[in-house]
C-alpha cells in the first residue's frame, strides 16, 4: 500500500458512509480511527523510503501497520457490542481495499 492507497481508502469509506445521506457517530469514529492509523502507516512508509534500503523487517512493519488499520477499525465498531450493517459494510470495504492494494 502506498500513501495514495491510504488516501483512497479514507475517501472510499467516507463516500460509503455518506451513501445513506448521513454519517452516524459510530461511522465517524471508524473513519477517524482509519485516518489515525493511515497517518501512522504513511509515516512508516516514508521513513522506509528515506532509508533507500528496504529490509524484511521494514516490510513486516508495513504489513503490521496495514493489519492494524482493519483491527482498530473493527475494535472501534465493536465498542458498543453492536456492529451495525453500515459499520460492517465499512469494515468490508476496508478489507477489500487493503487486499486490492496489496496485490
Amino acid at each position: 500500500m502506498t500513501p495514495n492507497d491510504i488516501q483512497a481508502l479514507i475517501e472510499g469509506i467516507i463516500a460509503l458512509a455518506e451513501t445513506d445521506g448521513n454519517i452516524s457517530e459510530d461511522e465517524l469514529k471508524i473513519i477517524d480511527q482509519v485516518k489515525i492509523d493511515g497517518e501512522k502507516y504513511v509515516t512508516i512508509f516514508n521513513e522506509i523510503l528515506e532509508k533507500q534500503i528496504i529490509t524484511r523487517n521494514d516490510l513486516e512493519k508495513l504489513e503490521r501497520a496495514k493489519i492494524r488499520i482493519l483491527e482498530n477499525a473493527t475494535n472501534v465498531a465493536g465498542e458498543d457490542a453492536i456492529i451495525t450493517t453500515d459499520e460492517r459494510t465499512i469494515l468490508l470495504k476496508i478489507l477489500e481495499m487493503i487486499n486490492k492494494a496489496s496485490n
